[in-house]
């Protein structure tokens, strides 16, 4: 089973299960739905030899494959596209830092673009809300450029050779022959949970 149980049978999920047993309890009740067995959790590892030498391991339970960590910050009102292009600029271990189109996301990859074991990303739920909720939202802001023409793509190869790449929003914090008119501190807390949000009955769960 695949998927986030915090969304099941909600608008939106501010605020997630806070334990993956809470997590595993949300897919009990919609496999229990579809009169299917239980997930169980595994008490032991054993070894099963497979083709050639290749030893693999199989559990008496369930076994997680991919797990989603997150955590709500608050930067202050009007700060968040500022702290998301000043996170871009900054390297996460051995992986590059992307800040997505929109300017609502930034994530780390490595340098052939891919997310290696761990898939670090920083993005705006606000936003991601507001587009989640909506069938159709504008967003077209200034020139769109068309990467499926050849000569656009033969273009961004020539530009990225010396580090510029025009399919990517153009952050400003990134280039050094900017002059810098204002400073402001960002301030980054915890998001606590409003006393008036209350969870769905479904995710009250053990």
């Amino acid at each position: 089973m695949s998927g986030n149980p915090s969304r099941w049978g909600r608008l939106e999920n501010l605020f997630g299960l806070r334990t993956v047993d809470n997590c595993v309890s949300v897919f009990n009740q919609i496999l229990n739905g579809l009169n299917l067995p239980n997930f169980t959790k595994c008490t032991k590892l054993m070894a099963r030899a497979s083709k050639g030498s290749k030893i693999d391991l199989i559990s008496d339970g369930a076994t997680i494959k991919e797990l989603h960590i997150t955590s709500n910050r608050i930067v202050g009102k009007g700060n968040v596209n500022d702290y998301l292009a000043g996170l871009s600029t900054l390297n996460y271990r051995n992986s590059v830092s992307r800040l997505h189109s929109d300017g609502n996301t930034v994530d780390w990859l490595s340098k052939l673009g891919f997310a290696n074991l761990i898939y670090p990303c920083v993005y705006n739920k606000g936003y991601e809300i507001q587009r989640a909720q909506q069938t159709r939202r504008p967003c077209m802001h200034g020139q769109t450029l068309d990467f499926n023409k050849r000569h656009l793509q033969c273009h961004r190869a020539r530009l990225r050779k010396i580090g510029i790449d025009i399919a990517q929003r153009c952050n400003l914090a990134k280039f050094s022959p900017v002059t810098v008119r204002e400073i402001r501190q960002v301030q980054v807390s915890d998001c606590p949970v409003p006393k008036w949000y209350q969870m769905p009955q479904i995710f009250k769960v053990a």
